[in-house]
């Protein structure tokens, strides 16, 4: 009897990992600039940050800050680079280190998302869909993301974290499916920075 109650919360819960999964499919790379605001549990501005986001799928992203200070972020989907520019420093670390995986988020696999996060839609028009994920398991680093496709592209990222801070990342100049260089994600440390 169980079964029959527990079997439309399932199934509804498949319906919309594997919608998810469709928008997420429309595109194997995706390129963008994103103005990046967080807020405080009070809804206090805490920071802004623009730059640009470049990724392959699977696996592959390069997040570059640049503004107000200069940081680049790389995964070739094995290793994760983080370089402050303005303090000369990097850190390099295995991705299944890293904590969440953001490439493996937006890789689009139903059995990740199904495995990883109970996925919700949030709302639905006809230009637009919101999808929330919440983490299976208490997350250190995050309680939910919640991600916005207008026409089909992903328009919206946001992100609240363990302490009730949300960061909304605003994605514009979106360029789906155009061809990128893999080099693009790999890094190759400067001469003169240091590696922590």
């Amino acid at each position: 009897m169980l079964f029959i109650f527990l079997f439309p919360q399932i199934m509804l819960a498949y319906t919309s990992a594997t919608a998810l999964a469709q928008y997420l499919n429309h595109f194997t790379t995706f390129q963008a600039t994103f103005n990046q605001h967080t807020f405080g549990h009070h809804h206090e501005m805490l920071q802004n940050s623009q730059g640009t986001v470049a990724l392959i799928r699977p696996g592959r992203f390069r997040w570059d800050t640049h503004s107000p200070s200069h940081q680049i972020v790389v995964t070739n989907g094995k290793l994760l680079w983080i370089y402050d520019i303005d303090l000369k420093q990097v850190t390099k670390q295995s991705l299944a280190q890293s904590g969440v995986d953001p490439a493996q988020l937006l890789s689009g696999r139903v059995h990740y998302l199904l495995a990883q996060f109970n996925v919700h839609i949030l709302k639905k028009t006809n230009q637009s869909i919101a999808f929330q994920l919440i983490p299976k398991k208490n997350s250190q680093q995050f309680k939910s993301v919640v991600m916005i496709f207008e026409n089909k592209k992903l328009s919206e990222l946001d992100v609240m974290n363990s302490l009730n801070q949300t960061t909304i990342f605003k994605f514009s100049n979106i360029i789906l499916n155009a061809p990128l260089n893999a080099n693009l994600f790999n890094f190759k440390i400067p001469q003169g920075v240091d590696e922590l």
